[in-house]
């Protein structure tokens, strides 16, 4: 493992000259990290980026004793990021043993990117530390999960990450993903009929990335407000835990499976049921299981109209349905969104259902 320290974060560490190792090829080092020093709130934060993958893993607030260890406490970040992202723990002790070195940074571009990488956190995730952890591997998923331009592409560094351990360790999906994941019943409340989507989500991911895959499984727009709504009765304001201005980026474990009532609010009332829990799932993001009744066109909102709407097109003869048909209602959202091609929809992190920092 290669740490390459800026020079704030080589005067942090009082590292000499004489301690950097200097030969060349850093840049395409997958065992090779950019580290850099930020201060918010006049509280100290390490920030950390793999030099191929840029996936980021923060360090908050070291104390002088976890300071007299510095290697070991970066390997000790690494790990909790990369168990938090549900990688099998033996892949991620085998990529984090052997000998640990110092070296200076290589190349503006990585460079630039650590201190892009580092603003961002000064602009949107200031206030989603937890303060009491040194290691914030939740926020480390949070980052990893953001979009970021390779060159030409859009991808994840998360997904980067995950390509990379397969790639040199010659794993497959199922050996590499051992994630906790959560078993969730989202349906609308009617009282006459029934539009439920059954799916899995891991336990890591965010309110706001549920949000998401609520969108993506029911074709919401994306302009429509939302909010969550989890156990009222426990909500110290009386607003709601998460919502498109607030706490969205705080992670489902933290809260959903103590929770008794959970609700996801639109346009419409959605009841969340956690079914199960799977200790070691194999999927990485989000996955349809089951989906029942088509949810309510845009301008319907009440249950009485809905009911009127779906008695018109069950019935092929009628013109009030052909209207309909003509204003993408109906059967058209029905053929445009098999459960394959939701499914697909899902895996397109980000084009989907990414996480969108912008509301932090």
């Amino acid at each position: 493992m290669l740490l390459q320290c800026t020079k704030t974060m080589q005067n942090k560490l009082k590292i000499n000259d004489g301690d950097l190792e200097h030969h060349q090829g850093h840049e395409i080092d997958f065992y090779a990290w950019h580290v850099h020093m930020i201060t918010i709130d006049r509280r100290r934060i390490f920030v950390l980026m793999n030099n191929v993958t840029r996936y980021p893993v923060l360090i908050y607030r070291p104390s002088d004793a976890d300071m007299r260890h510095p290697k070991q406490l970066f390997l000790t970040a690494i790990k909790a990021a990369l168990l938090e992202e549900g990688i099998d723990l033996q892949i991620v002790e085998r990529y984090i043993e052997g000998k640990i070195s110092y070296a200076a940074c290589s190349g503006m571009s990585l460079v630039s990117k650590l201190n892009a990488l580092c603003q961002d956190i000064r602009n949107h995730y200031c206030k989603c530390f937890e303060p009491n952890m040194v290691c914030q591997p939740r926020l480390s998923v949070l980052l990893s999960h953001q979009p970021q331009t390779y060159g030409k592409v859009i991808d994840m560094p998360y997904k980067r990450m995950l390509r990379q351990l397969n790639r040199v360790y010659d794993l497959n999906q199922t050996n590499l993903i051992n994630t906790r994941t959560y078993q969730l019943r989202v349906s609308l409340d009617l009282n006459q009929t029934t539009v439920m989507r059954r799916f899995t989500i891991p336990a890591h991911f965010t309110f706001h990335q549920l949000h998401e895959v609520i969108k993506v499984l029911f074709q919401w727009p994306s302009a429509m407000k939302y909010e969550f709504q989890v156990d009222e009765q426990r909500l110290q304001d009386g607003s709601v835990i998460a919502s498109e201005n607030g706490d969205t980026h705080r992670c489902l474990s933290a809260l959903i499976e103590s929770c008794k009532d959970c609700v996801y609010q639109n346009t419409w009332r959605h009841t969340i049921v956690l079914e199960g829990i799977i200790e070691e799932g194999h999927r990485s993001g989000p996955y349809l299981i089951e989906r029942e009744g088509i949810r309510p066109p845009l301008n319907v909102r009440t249950e009485k109209s809905y009911l009127e709407y779906l008695k018109i097109i069950s019935n092929p003869k009628s013109k009030r349905r052909r209207q309909l048909m003509a204003g993408n209602f109906g059967d058209r959202y029905e053929k445009a969104c098999s459960d394959e091609r939701l499914n697909q929809l899902l895996n397109k992190w980000p084009q989907a259902c990414r996480s969108n920092h912008d509301h932090h």
